[in-house]
């Protein structure tokens, strides 16, 4: 840790801080057991604080992995957009039976090259799917 520091120190970089829980990650062991640290951080340097001065880092959810949902918001997440509700997932997709098919239907064609306009457009079709 302390050669981690020393190199955010010596690249100028500034720990944008967190609002919500105080880890990123947990070891999804019984109470006795558990272990919980803040491993995953949103740094940067004083040229992009200066080109946001508002942003701010939220420790989100966990559905299923054991690393927390990091949302970083430019504007400091005082603005709210109007229109179209963003997608979330909801964990209790995985557990009906044409799930897999579902997504391996949105993702049938080869992503590897795909531009970004393609790969947002399947993450859409994929989202409106699992929402039907």
């Amino acid at each position: 840790m302390d050669a981690f520091r020393a190199l955010v120190y010596k690249c100028h970089l500034k720990d944008l801080g967190y609002e919500g829980v105080p880890y990123t990650w947990f070891n999804k062991r019984g109470p006795q057991d558990s272990i919980s640290e803040r491993l995953d951080r949103c740094l940067a340097n004083r040229k992009w604080c200066n080109l946001f001065p508002y942003a701010s880092v939220i420790h989100g959810t966990v559905a299923h992995s054991s690393h927390i949902l990091i949302i970083l918001h430019l504007n400091g997440g005082s603005h709210r957009r109007r229109g179209k509700k963003p997608f979330r997932f909801e964990a209790m997709w995985v557990e009906t039976e044409d799930y897999e098919k579902i997504i391996a239907k949105s993702w049938k064609e080869d992503t590897m090259n795909a531009d970004l306009e393609t790969l947002m457009d399947k993450i859409d079709s994929c989202s409106k799917s699992l929402i039907a």
